[in-house]
């Protein structure tokens, strides 16, 4: 007999998606990160017989009078959705309860849509999968000479010609690393500047302190730096976690991406995780067809489409599109706000995009 149970310990919880493979971004920690937007957790986990969690499913209450009103499994990342323990024999039963409570809890908030980022089961009748971002997957398992060599010819060179402009590398995998400036305010800046040109609302500074203090302290959060002159010039933020690194958030200095850092940077997250034991480095979410896309493919990885579950309460209202022309004058206008402006009024905004 299996039973929803809301809010299990939170422990059990953490114990459960270590122990299933689940991603980093349904542990405890990351939905307290998202708290710090004032949005809501629901924990939602499958109990059997024994007491125990074996299958479970993290969702965010999302409310904006710009962005509407949703439930993600999980915001600020392209993975979440339903982890379940793979040694069970019913499993179909246990996604069909977490879905269903699920469904429940989206028609009780009256939300546009609910959405299931990243799920690795079959959608159902009531639910229709979209495939609109991949992400690549490097494999860090064999050795360095190897995955160097795997690489595409433009994505070595830019490495190389890196290196012919002085520019260094320095992970800081926690508050001991010897590392010159504060990470979490280095890597800060450049995220203002990076989301500014791209015509995009900023993260708080504090997503990111919480970020470090929370995911830092269970060695599941690095920053990586590319230094020029003594100076931060890219940077990017990552999540070891399981036997995969996540590269999350790449940022940069625009005057200075002439110099590939961004390609270095990359590389040096690879070759973090391949001496630190890990198999793979996920690259993150990526739409076809972008300039990010050509970057990333010049790794040589795996591309994996990212299956998203959507369900709609009432009628299907599909989510903002970014590429879509009507927001291009927003994005033209966004662009050319002092970046004082974009820090203050920003976070009001990105809190609520999923």
């Amino acid at each position: 007999m299996m039973d929803i149970q809301i809010s299990p310990d939170e422990t059990d919880w953490n114990q459960f998606i270590e122990s299933n493979s689940g991603p980093i971004f349904n542990r405890n920690e990351w939905s307290a990160i998202c708290s710090i937007y004032g949005h809501k957790s629901y924990n939602m986990a499958v109990i059997n017989d024994s007491g125990d969690i074996c299958a479970c499913l993290p969702l965010i209450h999302l409310k904006s009078a710009i962005f509407g009103n949703t439930l993600v499994s999980m915001p600020f990342s392209e993975h979440g959705s339903i982890v379940i323990d793979e040694s069970i024999n019913d499993r179909n039963q246990a996604v069909d309860l977490l879905r269903g409570k699920a469904q429940e809890l989206a028609q009780q908030k009256g939300v546009d849509y609910l959405c299931l980022r990243g799920s690795r089961y079959p959608s159902s009748k009531e639910f229709i999968r979209l495939s609109r971002y991949v992400t690549f997957v490097v494999e860090t398992n064999s050795s360095m000479e190897d995955i160097w060599d795997s690489f595409e010819t433009r994505f070595r060179t830019n490495i190389r010609n890196s290196r012919d402009h002085s520019l260094t590398t320095q992970v800081v995998e926690n508050e001991a690393s010897n590392f010159s400036h504060d990470p979490v305010s280095s890597y800060y800046n450049l995220h203002l500047r990076t989301m500014r040109d791209l015509g995009s609302p900023p993260h708080a500074k504090s997503f990111f302190v919480n970020i470090w203090r929370k995911l830092g302290k269970i060695d599941g959060a690095i920053f990586i730096f590319v230094i020029y002159d003594g100076i931060p010039i890219n940077a990017a933020l990552a999540f070891p976690y399981g036997d995969t690194v996540h590269y999350w958030g790449a940022v940069s200095k625009p005057n200075y991406r002439h110099l590939n850092g961004g390609s270095l940077l990359l590389w040096k997250c690879i070759k973090w995780a391949q001496n630190n034991g890990y198999q793979q480095v996920d690259l993150g979410r990526t739409r076809p067809g972008t300039g990010v896309y050509k970057f990333k493919s010049g790794t040589n990885g795996q591309e994996i489409y990212l299956d998203d579950l959507f369900y709609f309460p009432e009628e299907i209202s599909m989510p903002p599109d970014p590429e879509d022309s009507k927001f291009t004058p927003l994005i033209r206008i966004w662009r050319q706000l002092p970046l004082s402006v974009t820090e203050a009024l920003g976070p009001h905004l990105r809190g609520n995009i999923p």
